[in-house]
């Protein structure tokens, strides 16, 4: 008998790598392949689908911090996870676990955001899976195939096996044929998939099948690493192994079916994976986890657990805000500083693109700049490690925009799948999605946005991607979730807010003049500030004598008291470099530098270097200027204190190409150029504690270095400076078509494909994480065609078709009638003879 099958053979279609960087090996799908792309290609962008997954109920983001007494009074009634009372009884227990164990509860607010992230990837999940099985393979039109999607495998094949994905393996089956899919919606493993993933390794193996690993999005580079070293140290360890292993992929978006719900077009937008779910901590990392146990079981700690129930999933509903924590208490003046707790992670609004309306008009004029000497530029030099980290905020409640409706595609949830080994219930619960480990070989200390386009295929749509560091190992990596937030919450105020806004100021004599109203309220205005003191704290630091340098610049200091007069210095940009290419914008470089003021009415309030010669004091600045801010401008480019800072103005280079491009022609953010209106992007933080803590620094400063003369021992206090930060003008600087092909073509061929996935640059240092925003469905910028595939088919014996017995018996039929008349024509001729 032959078993036909047809096989898509179009070029997209992904065909698996004998030998694949994640280890593959084997034919995974012997006489059909399920439509994919293998991990080691990067699809087309265009073959980015949308599918949608159930919102969270009404409110729960807006639920504010019960009292204690409020509760006392809640009632364990086996409540479904998701609800607004499951997720006050997880966190009385969260309480209870912390406390009991001699600590702290987490902050309420961002407890509550990896609650929600908890329970938005359980509903991720099996959205994916239903994808898979409804859309993308079509394996409910493929008749007698043989597949099935969560449920176990015969027990006479597989004994107390689990709950699989997808699978089809049956004794109908020719045992060839057998594949297991193993489906996740993002592009890692969580530590959860992580252990799964290898007892499916041996159960493929101990079935004879295949093993096939679907993922949503093309898997990260360390991911596929992980999967070839386990692999490796399963076939080391004598496991029974699949007949074959495949990594595939499709490029994916999930929304939610409630557009004005979180991660809708009119929530908080989401982020590409991993940033929108990865934890920005090992504590928030701890906390999913323990989560995942209250989803899972009574959510009680005074009652002894009942048997698991089977979640429902609740209906999908708006939900219009977010909460959050209270505004930080104001310092007194002139105190020591307290140390400040990390930034609570949670995502915004990013309003999604508009139809184009009318230009905005243009911000006034900036004054101009100040007389200034430039400063030489920056040569290598050491600089003293562990300076004063730049603190952030913690994100409050604001404004939702106005949703944008999308085009219907609702989803049934899939079955879930328990661990491993574990049977399953006869209803099995919402799918538990372990958090995600720290996301490793990624450096998102150095995540900025360095790609962005104003349409997509002609659509109201922003592509655009973030470029980090990549890392030499695949150590956990936390803060991706944070620092993305920061860069477009940062990119959406620069739009907003007119240029003259965009400078912060600090000098003893102007507590009033420190911010801008409204950009004081911002993230990106409080990055600034903070930097702008961390630069003068730098400055200090290098003059100590217990550094190389601060020694050498000891040395070279002329006159008895060694005095040089603090000046102003203020952080600015340079040109950066760029590449416009149509309407897409590479951000190439980003550097910073310092001024240094040398006009009299630049000195510093209060110094003086009364009794020395003026042209030593002369001598003695510009010694300063030569040594020490060098190594400043150093640490503003390098320095992990002043991340943030690039962070913020990679941003603004992106807002600036948009505000110039809105100029000649009305972009989908028209309406929020210029409009002043920051309210979906503030932060509680307050510039007068900021201001506060650097007048201490400047009314207290520590002497920096020492020496003997023939009068004695001699201190010097670093020269203390004023002065802040100017981000009002910028400069792009093209570097034309043709040096951007011969020097950056990797850019270009990392940084849109990223929206599939992560994506590693040629080069191997950097990955491009990439997404997309649009006021539109994705299947109007990128129409998508069916898949054209035939699973394989189970042949049906003959006898179980009705022709068959028409067919047996016809022959026979004939045969009687034939004979018949023969014997009937042979009595009647003999009765006549």
């Amino acid at each position: 008998m032959v078993f036909a099958l047809v096989i898509a053979s179009a070029a997209w279609l992904g065909v698996p790598t004998a030998h694949a960087d994640y280890g593959a090996y084997g034919e995974c799908t012997t006489g059909f392949a399920l439509p994919g792309f293998d991990a080691t290609e990067v699809a087309p962008q265009d073959k980015t689908t949308e599918y949608r997954y159930p919102g969270l109920d009404v409110g729960l983001e807006e639920v504010e911090e019960p009292s204690k007494d409020e509760l006392d009074d809640l009632k364990n009634e086996g409540l479904p996870g998701g609800t607004e009372n499951h997720m006050l009884i997880a966190w009385r227990n969260h309480i209870a676990k912390r406390t009991s164990a001699g600590g702290k509860p987490m902050a309420f607010g961002r407890w509550k955001a990896n609650y929600i992230t908890v329970i938005k990837n359980r509903r991720v999940g099996p959205a994916f899976e239903d994808f898979l099985w409804n859309e993308l393979w079509k394996l409910t039109d493929s008749g007698s195939a043989g597949w099935i999607k969560g449920s176990k495998i015969d027990p006479g094949i597989l004994p107390n096996g689990p709950v699989f994905d997808i699978t089809n393996v049956d004794n109908k089956i020719p045992k060839r044929l057998w594949t297991i899919v193993e489906a996740k919606s993002g592009d890692s493993l969580s530590s959860h998939a992580r252990n799964q993933f290898k007892e499916h390794v041996k159960m493929a193996g101990q079935t004879g099948s295949s093993l096939v690993m679907m993922f949503g999005k093309l898997p990260s580079p360390a991911t596929q690493r992980w999967i070839k070293r386990t692999l490796d140290q399963l076939r080391n360890d004598n496991a029974a192994m699949p007949t074959a292993v495949c990594v595939k992929y499709w490029p994916t978006k999930a929304v939610p079916e409630d557009p004005g719900g979180p991660g809708g077009p009119g929530g908080a937008a989401s982020l590409p994976l991993p940033l929108g779910d990865a934890p920005d901590s090992p504590e928030d990392e701890a906390v999913r986890d323990e989560i995942e146990v209250a989803l899972d079981q009574p959510a009680n700690p005074t009652q002894q657990p009942a048997p698991p129930a089977p979640a429902q999933q609740p209906k999908p509903a708006p939900i219009e805000v977010q909460a959050g924590p209270a505004p930080a208490p104001q310092l007194q003046p002139a105190q020591p500083p307290m140390p400040r707790q990390q930034p609570a992670p949670q995502q915004r609004p990013m309003p999604a693109p508009a139809v184009p309306a009318p230009a905005a008009p243009q911000a006034p004029a900036a004054p101009p700049p100040p007389i200034v000497v430039p400063v030489p530029a920056p040569v290598p030099v050491p600089v003293p490690a562990a300076p004063i980290p730049v603190p952030v905020p913690v994100p409050v409640p604001v404004p939702v925009p106005v949703p944008v409706p999308a085009a219907p595609a609702p989803v049934a949830p899939a079955p879930a799948a328990p661990a491993p080994a574990v049977p399953a219930p006869q209803q099995a619960p919402l799918a538990p999605a372990a958090p995600a480990i720290g996301y490793g070989g990624i450096d998102f200390s150095t995540l900025e946005l360095r790609y962005v386009t104003d349409t997509v295929a002609g659509k109201p749509a922003m592509q655009y991607a973030f470029r980090a560091s990549a890392t030499s190992d695949d150590a956990p990596s936390y803060g991706g979730q944070r620092n993305a937030q920061m860069a477009m919450d940062a990119f959406y105020v620069w739009m907003a807010l007119s240029p003259d806004k965009f400078w912060v100021n600090l000098n003893p004599t102007e507590p009033d003049r420190v911010i801008d109203q409204e950009f004081g309220k911002t993230q990106a205005g409080q990055v600034l500030l903070e930097a702008d003191l961390e630069m003068k704290e730098v400055s200090g630091r290098l003059q100590r004598d217990d550094t190389p340098l601060g020694k050498r610049f000891e040395d070279a200091l002329r006159g008895t008291d060694k005095c040089f007069l603090g000046r102003r210095q203020w952080i600015e940009p340079t040109p950066a470099t760029v590449r416009e290419d149509g309407d897409q914008l590479y951000i190439i470089d980003a550097p910073l530098t310092v001024k240094l003021g040398l006009e009299n009415s630049d000195i510093s309030p209060n110094q003086s270097c009364d009794g020395q010669d003026p042209a030593i004091t002369a001598e003695n600045g510009k010694l300063y200027q030569d040594m020490i801010m060098p190594a400043v401008v150093e640490a503003i480019n390098h320095d992990p204190e002043f991340a943030d800072l690039r962070r913020v103005y990679a941003s603004r280079i992106a807002a600036e190409w948009y505000r110039k491009r809105n100029a000649d022609k009305p972009t989908q953010y028209a309406d929020v150029i210029d409009s002043g209106n920051v309210a979906a992007w503030t932060v509680p933080w307050n510039s007068r504690e900021v201001f506060d803590r650097y007048v201490y620094s400047y009314t207290h400063a520590k002497p920096t270095f020492s020496w003997k003369t023939q009068e004695g021992d001699r201190t010097w206090t670093r020269g203390r400076s004023w002065g802040g930060v100017d981000f009002s003008k910028i400069e792009l600087k093209d570097v034309g078509e043709q040096e951007f092909k011969t020097k950056y073509a990797s850019i270009a061929t990392a940084a849109g494909p990223s929206i599939v996935g992560p994506v590693e640059q040629q080069s191997g240092d950097q990955i491009w994480i990439g997404d997309i925003i649009t006021s539109v469905p994705l299947n109007q910028i990128w129409p998508q065609q069916p898949t054209s595939w035939t699973p394989y088919e189970i042949p049906h014996p003959a006898t179980s078709k009705p022709y068959f017995y028409l067919l047996v018996t016809l022959p026979v039929a004939a045969w009687l009638a034939t004979g018949g008349v023969l014997w009937w024509r042979r009595r009647k001729a003999g009765n006549g003879g």
